[in-house]
């Protein structure tokens, strides 16, 4: 009888251990990376909530929405801002505080607290929000107000026409995150010079079409006495009937048409 011996594949010490070691060497080098990911990850959602509930905050007092003015307490209170409706953040009414979320390993130094005037949306006081992560890493929003009066806090901000079309136009810069609602009540994106320019030039081109396609009359080709046109050349007219007919009702009065 034969012995039959059987091979079977796999692992020796040595390969298993070179293995766990390349295992190691990697974690090694992926979990800081991570970490700083984490880190920058929590200051970025820190930085936009904030910028985000201040716009909200000045947005509700220039509206002057419930007849009041708002503010926004920044200051980390268990993971979170609050937007308030008030005076300020301790005599507000706590019924109407909307949250915003802050990472709890993110503390906020500075201008903690920013309460905005009723209608004309300016801060109570200006400055600096700093906000900082466990590894030291800052980032900061500032609260400013200009020599026109305007009002700065850092975010993606669009320039928008309100009432473009109205003897009141005016350009405002917002946020994104309000296009919609002024798109809403007929705001156009652009400048109102750009805006109404960009009108000007369609109504020109529009009108010259027009004027061509459907008359092909130059004015010093005819004239007008009241309501009469008098051709001065000699003209081609083709009347098309489309199965209907204009008329002033049983009543009415004629309207000739001398050709």
């Amino acid at each position: 009888m034969k012995n039959i011996s059987v091979k079977r594949a796999g692992f020796t010490m040595i390969e298993l251990m070179l293995v766990m070691g390349i295992i190691s060497m990697s974690t090694g080098f992926s979990i800081p990376l991570y970490r700083q990911y984490i880190i920058r990850n929590d200051l970025e959602i820190a930085r936009q909530n904030i910028s985000q509930g201040l716009q909200r905050a000045r947005f509700l007092s220039q509206v002057a929405m419930n007849d009041a003015g708002w503010g926004f307490y920044s200051q980390n209170n268990g993971g979170r801002a609050t937007l308030f409706m008030g005076a300020s953040y301790a005599v507000r009414d706590p019924n109407y505080d909307e949250y915003y979320a802050i990472p709890e390993t993110i503390s906020v130094e500075g201008l903690t607290e920013v309460a905005f005037s009723k209608i004309g949306g300016m801060p109570d006081k200006t400055g600096i929000i700093t906000l900082r992560a466990l590894n030291g890493e800052e980032r900061t929003i500032a609260v400013t107000v200009g020599d026109e009066g305007t009002v700065s806090i850092p975010d993606d901000w669009m320039a928008i026409c309100v009432d473009p079309y109205t003897d009141n136009p005016r350009t405002i810069h917002v946020p994104d995150s309000l296009w919609e609602y002024y798109q809403s009540r007929g705001a156009e994106i652009g400048t109102c010079e750009q805006v109404l320019q960009g009108g000007e030039d369609m109504e020109e081109e529009q009108g010259g079409d027009v004027a061509e396609d459907e008359t092909g009359v130059d004015e010093e080709d005819i004239s007008m006495t009241e309501d009469t046109v008098i051709p001065e050349v000699a003209y081609t007219c083709t009347i098309s009937v489309l199965g209907a007919a204009l008329t002033n009702g049983a009543g009415g009065y004629d309207m000739p048409v001398t050709m």
